[in-house]
């Protein structure tokens, strides 16, 4: 369909999330210790990009993980009227861990648009 990502697709932009590396998590780190790394103390717009761009891939992750546990939860649901036991105590635990992801996106979203709010009063 279109608009959906294939699993390495999915895979990728999870390890993106992860790794140290994501554009904005320098910064943010900064925010978080209330000072700023590797310049005088000012924050500039390469600080502001890097925390938009990563609130921006959050935000994309958490549209998806939604979108996968929409589909798991119609697999669940799927499972329990085809009366496979053991079919539907995967597809529940499976819809565990994808609420356990999305709440903790919800978590990061907020952690990065605070940062972006953050960098913003500092630019101006």
């Amino acid at each position: 369909m279109a608009g959906e990502r294939t699993s390495s697709e999915l895979a990728e932009l999870f390890s993106v999330a992860s790794s140290t590396g994501v554009p904005g998590d320098r910064a943010l780190r900064c925010y978080r210790a209330g000072r700023a790394c590797g310049h005088s103390g000012a924050v500039n717009s390469d600080d502001l990009a890097d925390a938009t761009h990563a609130a921006k891939v959050t935000e994309a992750l958490l549209r998806e993980a939604r979108s996968a546990l929409r589909r798991v939860e119609k697999l669940t649901a799927a499972a329990l009227a085809a009366d496979d036991a053991d079919a539907h105590q995967l597809a529940a635990a499976a819809q565990g861990t994808l609420k356990h992801l999305v709440d903790h996106l919800v978590l990061a979203k907020q952690r990065r648009n605070r940062a972006v709010q953050r960098a913003l009063r500092q630019v101006r």
